[in-house]
């Protein structure tokens, strides 16, 4: 596959990993901190719009500068496009994202399509809830 090498951090890759980073830390990491009781249910949380800002600029500026430290640390003074191999284990990530993304919004659709009459009438209930994922809990695998 031919390829640029040795290019600095365009913009688009750092926005990209700010807002991955950003997503992180305003839930995930926000789900940690702001309620450390056992009755917090993740789920719920998840789809709330409650979150931490200071988490999320903190996860995002460090996506961020750990891009920009990655690409700087490969920059060469002159950027040069080469035949570079790409193995599998090299497009794990990319596959992972893909596979996340896709399997949430076809899970959100097969849902919205088995409840057609019912989405009709209420579609914010179905597009902004958990409605049609299933989740792990300690019973063992619950759908929504």
């Amino acid at each position: 596959m031919q390829m640029m090498v040795g290019q600095p951090a365009t913009l688009t890759d750092i926005l990209l990993n700010f807002l991955l980073g950003f997503l992180l830390g305003y839930k995930i990491v926000a789900l940690f901190i702001l309620d450390s009781s056992a009755t917090v249910d993740p789920q719920a949380f998840i789809f709330s719009s409650l979150g931490s800002w200071p988490a999320g600029i903190a996860m995002g500026l460090l996506f961020a500068g750990l891009k920009w430290y990655e690409k700087n640390k490969q920059k060469l003074s002159k950027p040069e496009k080469r035949t570079v191999r790409i193995w599998p284990e090299d497009r794990v990530g990319e596959i992972t994202i893909i596979a996340l993304v896709f399997g949430l919004a076809g899970s959100k659709l097969f849902d919205i399509f088995e409840n057609w009459s019912d989405f009709l009438t209420r579609p914010s209930d179905y597009i902004f809830s958990a409605k049609g994922l299933t989740f792990f809990t300690e019973d063992g695998f619950v759908p929504l």
